[in-house]
């Protein structure tokens, strides 16, 4: 679901991933799924947020939101700009 999630640039929610052909469990007592996209400022994926639970239906609407606000406040803003983004800023400041 983290490849789905990062492809889509979406969160997915996996009530029961039982029902998942081909579900590739990290933990065999797995029942449900969050996974969230945390996107860079320019759109592309740096990692995802995943999220698993041992009962079946653990996650709904609410959790989406909540967990979609902190990774948007609270990851987003410490990850560090990339090489590129790093020698630009650098660059100007110094001029």
């Amino acid at each position: 679901m983290c490849g789905t999630s990062a492809a889509e640039k979406q969160t997915v929610i996996v009530d029961d991933v039982s029902q998942i052909e081909n579900y590739i469990a990290c933990d065999a007592e797995t029942q449900s799924e969050i996974v969230v996209p945390v996107l860079n400022a320019d759109g592309s994926v740096h990692s995802v947020l995943d999220i698993d639970s041992e009962v079946v239906g653990a996650f709904d609407e609410t959790d989406k939101t909540h967990l979609e606000s902190i990774v948007a406040e609270f990851v987003l803003p410490q990850l560090p700009l990339p090489v590129t983004a790093a020698v630009e800023a650098a660059s100007t400041a110094a001029v």
